[in-house]
C-alpha cells in the first residue's frame, strides 16, 4: 500500500472517531441546553403574561379606591351613618333586615330603592359606568352597617353586611381589598371579576364599595400569542376548572399533570402528551388573593346566594412539541449531514471543512448556554452557507421572537400606565363645571356640576341657559376662542349670585369643526377673603405689633410658608417665603408638636401650652381662608408661675369657705359631689363622708332628680346659673327649698374642671309666698311688683296707662298724671326708640304665652338724661282667656349698668395685663425714670431698689450698649413712638445676656405723656441659635463647592470617550461598505453602528452636558453665598444696559422688543447686581409665548427708602400652584419644556438679594404674562 494510501487511511481513521464523538457530544449538549432554554423561554412568558393579568387585577383596585376617596361618596357615607346615632346595635340589625326583607319581596321595586337610585350618588356611579365604556357592568356603595347608599343599577338585595366578600372588605373595622372571581355574570352577559374597597375617613373604615368589571381586557392578554392553530392559552382556578381559554378554540382537557401543577405553586414548564401528540407546556400562577364566586341556593325562594372560596388563578401555554423544538430536529440534522459529509469526502476536504465546522458548532454552544442564561440579546456569529449557518439564522430568529415578547409585555405594561391616568384625570375633572359650545351657540356637553349649579338645558343656547337672555352676550369670547385662542377672565352669575374662574379654550372636533369648552370654578369665597383680608390686613399688624413678646404669622395651609408676620418675627429672622419653625425653633423639619395640620383638616381653631428649654409657650392656630392661617406664639412662663401661685392661693381661699354662713358645693362632670362646705353638710344633716362622690340627683325630693339630669349639659354649656330652684330632702326626711347660684370652672385648656355653685335656703321666703298667695291673690301680679313703680296698662299699641304709681316721676322727672290715658304723653314716647323695638316683642311675646316678661331698656328723662329700667310685668285674663291689662312693675338700674360697665373696664385691663406677663414688665415716668420699685426688674438684674430707681436701671446695660440704648431711648420719648432695643443686660448670677426690651406710652386724652409701660425679654438663646445657623450655613457652602469639583471631573472622561464612541461608529460604518457579509448582518451592524449607539450617546452626552451644567451652578450658588461684597453707589442704567445690549440677538430671534426705561440707583456689588439683572432678562426672553409678540419693559421706582426694580414681560406666566415655589433650588415650572434651564438661576438670584438685604417677589398671570420685582437699598 502506498504511504499516500495509508497516511489517508490513518488520518482518516484518527480523524473520524474524533470527529464522530465531537458530533456526539455536540448533539446531546446542545439537546440538553436547548430543550432547557426554549423551555424557560416559554415559562418566562407564561409568567410575564401572569403579572400582565396580576397588574390589571391591581388597576382595578386601584381605580376602585380612587372612587372610594372621592368626597361624594364619602359625604353620601357620612351622611347615611349619622342615620344610626342613638341606636343600639340590635335596633339597627332588625331596622336593616326588615327594609332587606321588604326589598326582597318586591325584588328591588320599593320606595327606598328609587330613592337610593335617584340620589345624586347613584348618578354619578352611573356616569363612571358611562365613562368606562363598558368595561364596568355594576358600582355600589355601602355604609358602615352594610346598608345600600348608592348603586349604579337596582340591586337584588339591601343589606349587605351578611355577605363573605362584604365581612372581608369590613375586616372588623380595619379594612382590606377583596377581589372575587365571578364567572360568567348573567347581567353583565360576560366573565366578571368584583373589586371590594373599604371607604376610610380619618383612617376609619365607614364603608364598602363594590364595582363588578368585564374581563376583556385579560381575555385579550390570553389571546395574544398563538402562532399554530394547535396551540392554546387558557386560564385555570386551582380547583382545576378552566375561567377562559383563546377565542376559537375549545377547551382542552385536563391532564393529571395540569392538576398537579394548580395544587401546587410555583411557575415551571413540563412535556406532556394530550392524544397521542406531545405537547410542551408553560405554566404561571397569578400574583393576587382572589376569592371564587360559587351560587348557592338562596335562604329565600325565588333568590339565589352566593358564597366565595379562595382560589389561584393559572396562566397555561400549550404548544405543539415537535414545533417548540423544531430547532433540535435542525440541528440533529445538521451534525448528521456534517458527519456523513466529512466520511464520503476527501481527507484534504475533511481536514479543511472539519476546523469551521467545529468552530460553528462551539460558536452555537455558546450560544445555546448564553441565552439559557437570559441573554436574549445574543446573536450566534455564524455567516457560512451551510446547514449550521441556517441552525444559526434559526436560533437567532427563535431569540428574536422571544426578545420581541418580552418587548410586547412592557408595552402592555405602559397602556395599562396610561389607562390609570386617564381614569385619574377623568376623576379629578369632574369637580368643576365644565361645558362645551358649537359655533352657533349650542350646548353640545355639560358636565353634572353646572347643571346641579345652573338645572336642567332643555334645547337652550347658551347665552339663555346661563344668563337668560335672547341674544349673543357682547362679553362672549365664542369669536376669539373659536379662532384658536385661550382665555382665562371672571364673571359674576346673576342667576347663582356666585363668581367664577372661566377658562375658554378651543376644541377640535372629528368633523373638523372647533368647539369652545369652557371650564367653571367657584371662587366668590375667595374674593371674599381677599377682600376682607384688604380690609383687615392693616388693623392686624397693628394689633400683632403692639403685643409686646408674642410672634405673629399668617402662614400658607400645607407649607407653613409666611405670608406676613409682625415685628416681632421679623426680629427673629421671618420674611415671607420662610417658614414658621425656621424662623421660631431654629429647625429644618415641622415641629413634632405642632397643631396646624389637624386645623388644616377640620378648619378650626387649635391652642396649645408646650415646655421647651425650662420656658413655656402658647401656641394658637386659627384659620383664616381656604389657603391661610394664623399663628400666634406667646412665652407664657411667668403666667405659668402665676398660676402655680394663684393655685396656692385658691387653696387657702377655700379654707374662707368652711366658715361661710351660705351652703357651697363643687361637682364634677357627671354630677357627683367633689365638694360641701360645713354650711351644706349642716343644711341638710349629713357628714362628709355620706356625701362625697354621690350624685347630686340624689339629695333631690322627686321630679327634681330629672330635672337636674336635663338642665345638668345645659348648665357646662352656657358657664353659668342664676337663681335655680330645687327642693332637696334633708337626712331626716324633711325638705328644704333651695336656690342655687354658680358658674363653671375650666382647666388651662378651656376644658372642663368642675362646678361652683352657692345654695340659699329659700325655704321660709317660699313659705311666706305661699302664705301671700293664700290670702292676697287678686293683687299678686301687683305685689309681686312692689320695687319701684307700679302700673297697670292696656294691651294696647301706646301701653296706655291706667294706673302709674308716683314713683314713676322720681324715675323719669315727670309727673304720674302725665301717662294716665295718655293725657300728656304716652309711656312709650319716653323708651329708647331701639330698644321698643326689642321690649315691645319680648312682652307680646310673653303676653301670647301667659307668661310673666322681663325686659332692660333705656328711658329719656325731663332734663335731658338717659336712665336703664328693668321692667316685669304679666297679662291679666279674664274667664274667657282674653287679655284685659297688663300689670308691672318698673325698677331703676342705672347704676347696675354702671356697676357692670366698671366690671367690663376693670376686666379688659386686668386680660391686657395678663397678655404682657410672659416677660419682665416695667413702669416708668414720662421722662423714663423708675419712680416706683420694680420688683420683676430686681429678680431679673440683680440691682436694688436704691440702684435701679430714677435712671439707675441704665447701668444694668453693657457699657458698649448703653449709649445706643440711651439715644433710641431719647428718639422714642422725642417722638411719643413705640421703643424697641436690644442688647447685652447683666443678670442677677453676675453674667451678661441678650435682651430685647419693648416699651408703649401711655398717652392722655391731650396726647401728653403719662408713663411707659414695657416688657424685657431674655433673647441669648436665640441669638446663640442664630450664630449656629450661621456657621453651619457656611459648612454647606463649603462642601457645595468640594462636591461640585469633584464631581466634574469624571464628567470631563464620560464627555470625552462617548465623543470617541462615535468616532469609531462612524470608521465602523465605513469599513462596513468593504466587508464580505450578508446584506442582513451588514444592515443591522449599518443600524447600530450608524443609528442605535450614536442616538445613546447623544442621550449620554446631553446627560453630562446638562450635569456639569448644574454643578456650575452649584458652584455658583455656593460663591454667591460667600463671595465678599464689594458695596459702592452703582449705576443700574449702565448694568442693565449693558445686560439687554448681550440679550438683544436672543430677544430678536424670539420675536421680542425690550424696553429699558430710567432706574434709580442703588448700593450693591456690581458683579452680582449684574447677574440679577442677567438671570431676570433671561428668564424672560425663554419664557415668551410663541403666539404673540413678545414684550419685557425693565422699568423702576424708589419707595420707602428702597430702589425697586421690576422686569415685566408677556410671556406664558406661572401657574398659581408654582409661584410659592419658583425660587427653589432645581424648581422648573415646565421640566417638559423646551426652553433651557436648571433651576438655579431665581435661586441664585434671591440668594444676591437678600446678601444685600433686600427682597425679591413675583406677580404672574397664567397665559398673560410674569413680573418680578427687587429691591434693594439706596
Amino acid at each position: 500500500m502506498k504511504l499516500r494510501n495509508k497516511s489517508v487511511l490513518v488520518f482518516f481513521l484518527t480523524a473520524i472517531i474524533p470527529i464522530l464523538a465531537v458530533s456526539l457530544i455536540a448533539l446531546n449538549i446542545s439537546h440538553r441546553l436547548l430543550q432547557e432554554s426554549i423551555g424557560r423561554d416559554f415559562t418566562d412568558i407564561a409568567h410575564e403574561k401572569s403579572l400582565s393579568i396580576s397588574m390589571i387585577l391591581k388597576s382595578r383596585v386601584s381605580q376602585a379606591r380612587i372612587i372610594a376617596e372621592s368626597e361624594q361618596i364619602k359625604e353620601a357615607v357620612r351622611e347615611s351613618n349619622l342615620k344610626y346615632a342613638g341606636k343600639s346595635d340590635d335596633e339597627i340589625l332588625e331596622k336593616l333586615n326588615t327594609v332587606d326583607r321588604q326589598w326582597l319581596d318586591a325584588k328591588g321595586q320599593t320606595a327606598i330603592a328609587d330613592g337610593l337610585l335617584n340620589n345624586g350618588s347613584s348618578h354619578y356611579l352611573r356616569e363612571l359606568v358611562q365613562v368606562s365604556k363598558g368595561e364596568i357592568g355594576e358600582i355600589f356603595v355601602t355604609d358602615v352597617h352594610g346598608a345600600t347608599v348608592a348603586m349604579s343599577s337596582r340591586l337584588t338585595d339591601y343589606y349587605q353586611a351578611d355577605e363573605q366578600w362584604w365581612e372581608h372588605s369590613f375586616n372588623q373595622g380595619k379594612g382590606a381589598e377583596f377581589i372575587d372571581d365571578r364567572g360568567f355574570d348573567e347581567s353583565m352577559q360576560a366573565l366578571a371579576v368584583g373589586t371590594g374597597v373599604p371607604i376610610k375617613h380619618e383612617d376609619k373604615v365607614v364603608g364598602i364599595l363594590k364595582i363588578h368589571y368585564k374581563v376583556q381586557e385579560i381575555i385579550n392578554v390570553i389571546e395574544h400569542f398563538e402562532e399554530h392553530e394547535e396551540d392554546h392559552t387558557f386560564l385555570m382556578r386551582s380547583q382545576g376548572d378552566i375561567i377562559t381559554v383563546s377565542t376559537g378554540k375549545e377547551h382542552p382537557d385536563i391532564s393529571r399533570l395540569e392538576k398537579e401543577i394548580v395544587a401546587g405553586e410555583g411557575t415551571g414548564w413540563i412535556e406532556d402528551t394530550h392524544h397521542g401528540k406531545g405537547k410542551l407546556m408553560s405554566y404561571s400562577p397569578v400574583d393576587a388573593e382572589i376569592f371564587r364566586r360559587i351560587p348557592q341556593p338562596g335562604e329565600i325562594k325565588g333568590v339565589s346566594g352566593e358564597k366565595w372560596v379562595p382560589t389561584t388563578w393559572y396562566l397555561f401555554i400549550e404548544i405543539d412539541h415537535a414545533k417548540a423544538f423544531a430547532p433540535l430536529s435542525t440541528l440533529m440534522s445538521s451534525i448528521a449531514i456534517c458527519a456523513i459529509a466529512t466520511v464520503i469526502f476527501s481527507v484534504v476536504l475533511a481536514v479543511l471543512f472539519a476546523r469551521p465546522v467545529l468552530a460553528a458548532v462551539k460558536k452555537l454552544q455558546r450560544g445555546v448556554v448564553k441565552v439559557g442564561k437570559g441573554n436574549l440579546e445574543y446573536e450566534v456569529d455564524v455567516t457560512t452557507n451551510d446547514e449550521i449557518g441556517s441552525l444559526a439564522v434559526s436560533f437567532n430568529t427563535m431569540t428574536k421572537n422571544l426578545s420581541d415578547a418580552n418587548a410586547e409585555r412592557k408595552r402592555v405594561e405602559e397602556a395599562l400606565l396610561r389607562e390609570r391616568d386617564n381614569l385619574t384625570n377623568i376623576f379629578d375633572s369632574i369637580e368643576d363645571g365644565v361645558y362645551i359650545v358649537d359655533k352657533d351657540y349650542n350646548i353640545q356637553y355639560i358636565n353634572p356640576a353646572l347643571l346641579k349649579e345652573f338645572g336642567a338645558v332643555e334645547g337652550r343656547k347658551c347665552y339663555e341657559y346661563f344668563h337668560d337672555r335672547k341674544e349673543v352676550c357682547p362679553w362672549c369670547k365664542n369669536v376669539d376662542v373659536l379662532a384658536g385662542k385661550s382665555v382665562h377672565w371672571e364673571w359674576k352669575s346673576e342667576k347663582t349670585g356666585k363668581t367664577y374662574d372661566l377658562i375658554d379654550m378651543p376644541v377640535n372636533n372629528p368633523d373638523g369643526t372647533v368647539s369652545k369648552l369652557e371650564i367653571f370654578r367657584d371662587i366668590t369665597e375667595r374674593k371674599r377673603i381677599e377682600e376682607e383680608l384688604e380690609l383687615e390686613s392693616h388693623m392686624r399688624t397693628v394689633l400683632l405689633d403692639n403685643v409686646p413678646n408674642c410672634f405673629a404669622f399668617i402662614l400658607k395651609k400645607g407649607t407653613r410658608e409666611i405670608v406676613a408676620c409682625n415685628q416681632a418675627a421679623k426680629d427673629a429672622g421671618g420674611s415671607p417665603g420662610k417658614t414658621c419653625y425656621q424662623t421660631c425653633a431654629q429647625r429644618d423639619d415641622p415641629c413634632p408638636f405642632c397643631l396646624a395640620p389637624e386645623l388644616w383638616n377640620t378648619n378650626e381653631p387649635k391652642q396649645l401650652e408646650v415646655e421647651h428649654m425650662g420656658r413655656y409657650y402658647e401656641g394658637i392656630w386659627v384659620p383664616l381662608s381656604e389657603e391661610l392661617y394664623v399663628h400666634y406664639i406667646f412665652d407664657i412662663t411667668e403666667r405659668k408661675h402665676a398660676e402655680d401661685a394663684l393655685r396656692k392661693s385658691e387653696e387657702r381661699f377655700k379654707l374662707l369657705y368652711e366658715g361661710s354662713p351660705l351652703g357651697y358645693q363643687s361637682l364634677d362632670a357627671e354630677g357627683n359631689l367633689i365638694e360641701a362646705n360645713p354650711a351644706w353638710l349642716s343644711l341638710l344633716g349629713y357628714d362628709r363622708e355620706e356625701v362625697i362622690g354621690r350624685s347630686f340627683s340624689d339629695f333631690l325630693a322627686s321630679g327634681f332628680g330629672e330635672l337636674f339630669k336635663e338642665r345638668f349639659p345645659c348648665f357646662k354649656a352656657a358657664g353659668e346659673a342664676c337663681s335655680v330652684p330645687f327642693v332637696m330632702i334633708r337626712k331626716d326626711g324633711s325638705h328644704v327649698d333651695i336656690e342655687i347660684d354658680g358658674k363653671i370652672g375650666y382647666n388651662p385648656d378651656g376644658s372642663f374642671k368642675q362646678t361652683h355653685c352657692v345654695l340659699h335656703d329659700v325655704t321660709e321666703r317660699k313659705r311666706a309666698e305661699v302664705a301671700l298667695r293664700e290670702s292676697e291673690e287678686r293683687f299678686r301680679s301687683l305685689v309681686d311688683n312692689i320695687p319701684g313703680a307700679s302700673y297697670r296698662c292696656r294691651c294696647d299699641e301706646h301701653w296706655t296707662m291706667e294706673f302709674i304709681s308716683d314713683e314713676i316721676e322720681e324715675l323719669s322727672g315727670y309727673p304720674a298724671t302725665d301717662f294716665l290715658q295718655n293725657s300728656v304723653r304716652s309711656y312709650g314716647s319716653i323708651v329708647n326708640p331701639e330698644d321698643r323695638k326689642i321690649s315691645d316683642r319680648i312682652s307680646l311675646e310673653a303676653i301670647a304665652r301667659k307668661e310673666p316678661f322681663t325686659v332692660e331698656y333705656r328711658i329719656a328723662t325731663s332734663d335731658g338724661g338717659i336712665r336703664w329700667v328693668y321692667e316685669k310685668g304679666q297679662g291679666i285674663f279674664n274667664e274667657q282667656g282674653e287679655i284685659y291689662c297688663i300689670d308691672g312693675v318698673i325698677v331703676d338700674i342705672t347704676e347696675r349698668k354702671r356697676a357692670e360697665e366698671d366690671l367690663r373696664r376693670a376686666e379688659q385691663r386686668h386680660r391686657s395685663l395678663v397678655s404682657i406677663l410672659t416677660s419682665v414688665v416695667w413702669i416708668a415716668d414720662a421722662e423714663g425714670k423708675f419712680v416706683k420699685p420694680q420688683l420683676m426688674w430686681e429678680e431679673f438684674t440683680g440691682q436694688t431698689w436704691q440702684e435701679h430707681q430714677g435712671w439707675g436701671w441704665a447701668q444694668a446695660v453693657h457699657p458698649d450698649d448703653r449709649a445706643r440704648v440711651e439715644n433710641l431711648w431719647l428718639d422714642a420719648v422725642k417722638n411719643k413712638a413705640t421703643y424697641h432695643s436690644d442688647g447685652r443686660i447683666i443678670r442677677a448670677n453676675g453674667t451678661y445676656s441678650y435682651y430685647e426690651a419693648v416699651a408703649s406710652p401711655i398717652l392722655d386724652d391731650k396726647g401728653e405723656f403719662l408713663e411707659w409701660v414695657g416688657t424685657v425679654t431674655d433673647i441669648t438663646e436665640r441669638k446663640q441659635a442664630e450664630d449656629a445657623l450661621q456657621d453651619k450655613t457656611k459648612e454647606m457652602e463649603t462642601l457645595l463647592r468640594a462636591v461640585s469639583h469633584d464631581l466634574r471631573t469624571p464628567l470631563v472622561n464620560i464627555d470625552g470617550f462617548s465623543g470617541e464612541l462615535a468616532s469609531d461608529c462612524e470608521h465602523l460604518t465605513e469599513m462596513m461598505e468593504h466587508v464580505k457579509a450578508d446584506e442582513e448582518t451588514k444592515k443591522e451592524i449599518e443600524m447600530l453602528a450608524g443609528k442605535h449607539i450614536p442616538e445613546s450617546l447623544s442621550f449620554i452626552r446631553k446627560g453630562t452636558k446638562k450635569m456639569d451644567g448644574l454643578l456650575k451652578g452649584l458652584s455658583y450658588l455656593a460663591k454667591v453665598g460667600t463671595a465678599k461684597l464689594d458695596i459702592q453707589r452703582l449705576d443700574i442704567n449702565d448694568i442693565a444696559g449693558q445686560v439687554v445690549d448681550t440679550m438683544k440677538f436672543s430677544a430678536r430671534e424670539a420675536g421680542a422688543t425690550i424696553e429699558l426705561e430710567t432706574l434709580p440707583d442703588c448700593y450693591g456689588d456690581e458683579v452680582q447686581v449684574n447677574q440679577i439683572f442677567s438671570n431676570l432678562i433671561g428668564n424672560a426672553v425663554k419664557y415668551l409665548d410663541s403666539e404673540r409678540e413678545g414684550r419685557i419693559r425693565i422699568w423702576g421706582k424708589v419707595e420707602g427708602g428702597m430702589a425697586q426694580y421690576c422686569v415685566e414681560d408677556n410671556g406664558v406666566g406661572i401657574p398659581d400652584y408654582h409661584k410659592a415655589k419658583v425660587f427653589e433650588i432645581f424648581h422648573r415650572v415646565d421640566p417638559k419644556s423646551s426652553a433651557s434651564g436648571d433651576g438655579l438661576g431665581l435661586t441664585t438670584t434671591k440668594q444676591i438679594v437678600e446678601r444685600h438685604n433686600g427682597r425679591i417677589w413675583l406677580e404672574s398671570e397664567e397665559g398673560k404674562g410674569s413680573k418680578f420685582f427687587v429691591a434693594i437699598g439706596t
